[in-house]
């Protein structure tokens, strides 16, 4: 046990070490809050300024230009056209001679077709054409690229637009192949020969031009502008006003913009303009006031509070972690140190079974943790969850052993938890209030109203004394800290309500935990309407009339001395359960017929006898009693003599020459090993003796009291009780009290005072002897 305990205690020192550990690592403020303390930058650091280092790198993003490629198809399109038309109005005399294909794309007239004819060769057009052609489809998308209205809009508020040229343009002008005058196809053969798909990649994004204007391609009623933008354009381009004319009507007819959005150079070029932005660090002095008491907090705030916390980690290093860590050890090792000593001392359940001393130390872990979780991640809740984990285990150990213990662990954990969050003094106070008032309240529950009352009791009290020290540690003076006050005492109320009614719902899991029966489970098991109770008065009546008195009578006994009485009074109610299985061969059951036990042998009135021990038990797992009544009904006759039957087995051994061992007629055990238990053994035996008696005047029950209470001790039933002599005394006059008022004198038996006396202790002995 000892070294079981002491690494126990070890083991839990660690963890409350490691819930400390975890909890100061964390900031525990939230927005809003009320600084009740200054924080001061202990360390000079530097961190990223992610918020200023994403504006900038958002800007350069913006600021980047935003990339065109020239349309190569339409483009190249457009010059096969231009350059074929000269060759296309050959010979021509009239318009009409031109194909009406033409004639539409152009716009011709006979004017205009006497000017194209100038510009022909016999070997195609002329290079004044050819280079007016080619600085026309340049311009297009070097100078003042055609865009379509959505672009247009964009194009105009980048800052920065750049255009990528577009795959070669064949400039030579090839002969010819036999042209059919007046079609397209004369365009085409005296156009660009080389396909878009065949034509070279598109440049690297350094030959891209810078592009400052460009032209909208606006809705058909505003085609006058978009003609007087590209006439101008062409006219730069060399084209004399008559010709421009017609180069303009090739595009008005057949419209199309001429530079393409680039989005993959745009996004390369945004992402390479962000990337040259260096990262943005801010830099914050030894000694800055990060906040100040009384400032309201914000997320801001509470980030940097997290970033100082965390650099004053990182650079205490080595040895100021460690350090930290060993005092939180050591403080921890104390406390559970304490706690094991007192629960060892003074709690012999705890001091004989390792896994219940494990237990009560997890509590306290589990305590700890629980009000560091809120603490950590619900800053705000962190009242409620310090109020909701110290009224668990204040509750938790109050039912499972007693107000002592609950009160002392309830100090214990205050003081866990206020290290670990490290909160002021005033904070522990309050919740050793809250601990010390429900373990006052919740030493005796009778019912689950009481428990409801224990619980809003203790509510109030949380909130008043969490008030209270908010009130000597938030600075009132800041707007909004009064109501900070009072939000934190109303979540502290509701942690312990709250706790009240999760260890409600949660009893009978804590009842198997602990292996105890709580007041509300014996206030439900004394209820007549049990179904084992309601068998028991209608199978054996005289046994039930006998458990009735005989719990009535240990009760009494009990509150004499200070033992349960509530759980003597349930014992005694089904200490007999067990004669359910024959209640016929049981005295008191009999009313007055005939003694089943005349046509049995000794051995065998003996096994029913004793048998009832052994069936009650199956009867309690079946009917699911709690364990803490089972020992009533295994040990309500301890290892005691079947006397009435030894005798008549020593009477007829006799007879016969034989002779009989007394260890075989006593019960099988085992012997009471509590207070309660030994009560139950003496009111059982004393109450059949008392009932079997035809004069029960107050001496003679004082005198039986007494001889059968000795007849116990020295027979060494009493030995393993932990009762007293003077305990023992004060339990023989309780009893002599409560016989004597409920049984009175009786008329006087006719005949002799010998004779009479004589016939009562026979009945007296048989009462006993029997099993009653």
């Amino acid at each position: 046990m000892f070294v079981h305990g002491g690494v126990a205690v070890l083991i839990v020192s660690v963890l409350l070490t490691l819930v400390t550990t975890w909890t100061r690592s964390n900031t525990r403020v939230w927005p809003g809050e009320v600084a009740t303390n200054s924080l001061v930058n202990p360390i000079a650091f530097s961190v990223l300024d992610s918020v200023e280092t994403d504006r900038r790198r958002t800007d350069a993003k913006q600021a980047s230009p935003r990339f065109y490629v020239a349309d190569a198809t339409y483009l190249a399109d457009l010059r096969a056209k231009l350059m074929g038309l000269p060759v296309a109005a050959r010979a021509k005399v009239t318009v009409d001679e031109v194909g009406e294909e033409l004639q539409a794309r152009f716009g011709l007239t006979d004017t205009s077709l006497t000017l194209l004819q100038k510009y022909q060769t016999p070997d195609g057009v002329t290079p004044t054409w050819r280079e007016s052609v080619d600085e026309f489809i340049v311009a297009l998308w070097n100078f003042e690229p055609l865009l379509e209205t959505l672009e247009f809009q964009r194009f105009s508020t980048t800052p920065t637009r750049r255009v990528l040229p577009p795959p070669t343009i064949e400039t030579t002008n090839p002969k010819p192949a036999d042209p059919q005058p007046g079609t397209d196809s004369a365009l085409a053969a005296t156009g660009d020969a080389s396909a878009p798909e065949a034509a070279v990649p598109v440049a690297d994004r350094t030959t891209a031009t810078t592009v400052d204007r460009a032209i909208e391609l606006v809705p058909d009623e505003m085609t006058s502008t978009v003609r007087k933008n590209l006439i101008k354009l062409a006219r730069y381009s060399g084209f004399p006003r008559d010709a421009a004319e017609i180069v303009v009507a090739a595009i008005i007819n057949r419209p199309g913009p001429t530079v393409l959005f680039d989005p993959a150079s745009t996004s390369l070029a945004a992402d390479e303009a962000a990337g040259r932005i260096a990262d943005v660090f801010t830099e914050h002095a030894a000694g800055e006031l990060i906040y100040a008491r009384g400032d309201v907090l914000d997320t801001a705030t509470i980030e940097l509070a997290s970033l100082v916390l965390a650099n004053a980690i990182e650079a205490g290093g080595f040895q100021g972690t460690w350090s930290r860590v060993a005092g939180w050890l050591f403080l921890a090792f104390v406390v559970t140190v304490l706690l094991t000593g007192h629960g060892v001392t003074f709690y012999s359940r705890i001091a004989r079974s390792t896994t219940r001393l494990v237990v009560v130390l997890l509590m306290l872990v589990g305590t700890t943790a629980l009000a560091s979780f809120f603490a950590v991640a619900f800053p705000r809740l962190a009242s409620f969850g310090a109020a909701l984990a110290i009224s668990i285990l204040a509750i938790t150990l109050t039912l499972a052993y007693d107000r002592r213990i609950a009160i002392f662990a309830g100090l214990l954990g205050a003081v866990c938890i206020t290290i670990a969050v490290g909160a002021s003094t005033a904070y522990a106070i309050a919740l050793l209030a809250v601990s010390s008032t429900l373990a006052f309240q919740l030493e005796e529950i009778p019912n689950r109203g009481a428990f409801v009352r224990a619980s809003v009791v203790s509510g109030g009290v949380a909130a008043l004394v969490l008030l209270a020290q908010g009130l000597t540690t938030i600075p009132l003076e800041t707007v909004g800290a009064f109501t900070q006050a009072i939000v934190r005492a109303a979540f502290g109320c509701a942690g312990t309500l709250f706790a009240g009614f999760l260890m409600l719902g949660i009893m009978p899991s804590i009842e198997k935990l602990f292996d105890i029966t709580t007041g509300l489970t014996l206030a439900e098991l004394r209820d007549t309407r049990q179904p084992l109770l309601r068998e028991l008065q209608s199978r054996a009546p005289g046994t039930y009339n006998h458990s009735l008195a005989v719990a009535s009578i240990a009760e009494n006994a009990s509150e004499a001395i200070g033992a349960d009485s509530r759980l003597v009074y349930v014992g005694g109610l089904y200490h007999d359960v067990g004669k359910l299985n024959k209640p016929e061969y049981f005295i008191e059951n009999q009313g007055g017929g005939g003694n089943k036990h005349n046509k049995l042998s000794p051995a065998m009135s003996l096994l029913v006898i004793i048998g009832h021990v052994k069936d009650g038990l199956e009867l309690a797992q079946e009917y699911g009693l709690p364990k803490s009544l089972w020992h009533f009904i295994e040990s309500h006759h301890g290892t005691s003599l079947v006397e009435y039957f030894f005798h008549a087995a020593k009477e007829k051994a006799a007879d016969e020459g034989g002779e009989v061992d007394e260890f075989e007629f006593r019960y099988p055990g085992p012997k009471p090993r509590t207070r309660e238990a030994a009560i139950l053994l003496l009111c059982d035996g004393i109450e059949s003796a008392t009932r079997a008696m035809g004069d029960p005047t107050p001496s003679r029950i004082e005198s039986l009291v007494r001889r059968m209470c000795r007849r116990r001790l020295d027979d060494g039933q009493l030995d393993e009780s932990n009762l007293t002599f003077r305990e023992l005394r004060v339990i023989e006059d309780s009893i002599i009290k409560s016989l004597c008022a409920i049984y009175h004198s009786r008329i006087a038996y006719p005949g002799g005072r010998e004779e009479r006396d004589n016939r009562e202790e026979s009945e007296v002995l048989a009462s006993v002897g029997t099993g009653n």
